[in-house]
């Protein structure tokens, strides 16, 4: 019987979604566009997506939903579904705050390569020349992890996620107590926190690596990880309503958190998730924006150069491209340097999409560009891997991905 609904649900969400698949807009009722660069029309055809998008948000259980489309170096639209806060009737705006999950990532493989362009390390140079414990996978002690490895999820780190945020967000350890965490005979020490593959033979999404990497940003720059991404990152891009510490955005709007269970939302208490670099991060769509206007724009966004040209490129290419994925992923993706690319989609939803997507309690968001097409979609409630809220996200992207080349 749950097959058969399952499969009803799917068949619903392609017909719905197909219904507008040709569907070209250039207005949005309710939300925010450039006057100086796009005229209005199709108004009936926008309340045609408007009504998919709300269905699309019931069927996945978010109770909003902010969206944001970048074309070239500007944002082009600006559209708000839903309830900010659940059952209040208080829509979210462009400014208002959620949680960014694993987009975190992203922020983080900038800081690092900022850091690499100073030439304070080069990519493959073995991180225990730089971290205050030894990291070695304790199946191959020989090995080397390096930088690279780290970036691309190829350093045989494996992903317990519920034991890296107990230990380091709810009873936050330092994390400078990684080394207890992955060295055998320490407390925190469990076998499950290695692959059974050695470094840089296999590909698994890691978010202790990138826990990892807020260590090295440390001891590089003399700056803690959040100070560090604040002024070369944050200030620069104008991102005024992010951070990674809660205190910093108390007096900016946030969505309240949810959790789906048992068919009612679970409100969720704001929090402030420790596991910064690889998780951490509290965003707006516009804010969210101006980092991926620079990604997409090699490196500068409105004058200022955050990365070099080449630097971009070499986050936005696949680094260990005939290695076999050892985790669950299962939709085509390949790992840059903090950076994912699909260069094929199995749900034939988009071809040669790139960014990031974050999942985390109180949060699922995406933040990726197709051609010349930016999408940030950012949602209030923890998807909790359920197949259906995964696919209202996925026809949710590819919607705003049509709408953008349309444009």
């Amino acid at each position: 019987m749950i097959c058969i609904k399952r499969l009803a649900v799917g068949v619903l969400l392609l017909l719905v979604v197909s219904s507008v698949s040709q569907v070209y807009v250039q207005h949005s009722v309710g939300g925010e566009i450039n006057p100086d660069t796009y005229q209005e029309n199709c108004t009936s055809a926008v309340e045609d997506i408007d009504r998919i998008v709300l269905f699309m948000l019931k069927l996945g259980h978010m109770p909003s939903l902010a969206v944001s489309i970048v074309k070239k170096n500007e944002v082009v639209l600006a559209k708000m579904y839903g309830e900010a806060i659940e059952g209040s009737g208080i829509p979210p705006t462009k400014d208002t705050v959620y949680l960014a999950g694993s987009i975190s990532k992203s922020i983080t493989g900038t800081a690092v390569m900022q850091l690499w362009e100073q030439g304070m390390f080069d990519l493959d140079d073995d991180v225990n020349g730089y971290l205050p414990f030894s990291l070695r996978n304790p199946h191959f002690p020989e090995m080397s992890i390096t930088f690279r490895m780290l970036l691309a999820h190829a350093s045989s780190l494996a992903n317990v996620q519920w034991r890296l945020f107990l230990y380091f967000s709810l009873l936050n350890h330092p994390v400078e107590r990684l080394g207890d965490y992955l060295t055998p005979g320490n407390s925190f020490y469990r076998p499950s926190n290695w692959c059974d593959f050695s470094p840089g033979s296999g590909s698994y999404y890691s978010s202790v690596g990138y826990e990892l990497l807020s260590i090295l940003i440390k001891r590089l720059s003399g700056m803690s990880f959040v100070d560090y991404c604040r002024k070369y990152i944050f200030e620069p891009l104008k991102m005024n309503n992010s951070s990674f510490v809660l205190k910093d955005i108390e007096d900016a709007e946030s969505a309240d958190f949810y959790a789906w269970l048992l068919g009612i939302y679970v409100r969720l208490p704001h929090y402030e998730n420790h596991n910064a670099a690889a998780g951490g991060l509290q965003t707006t769509a516009e804010d969210l924006s101006h980092f991926l206007i620079m990604h997409m724009n090699d490196g500068k966004y409105d004058g200022v150069r955050v990365l070099k040209e080449d630097t971009v490129r070499l986050m936005h290419s696949i680094h260990y491209d005939n290695i076999p994925i050892k985790d669950l992923k299962r939709d085509g993706r390949g790992y840059g340097l903090g950076w994912i690319v699909w260069p094929e989609d199995e749900f034939n939803l988009s071809t040669a999409m790139q960014g990031h997507f974050g999942n985390v309690p109180g949060g699922i968001t995406s933040m990726t560009y197709r051609n010349a097409t930016g999408v940030v979609l950012l949602s209030n409630q923890w998807l909790l891997a359920r197949p259906v809220q995964l696919r209202a996200m996925r026809y949710l992207r590819n919607l705003f991905f049509d709408f953008g080349d349309s444009l």
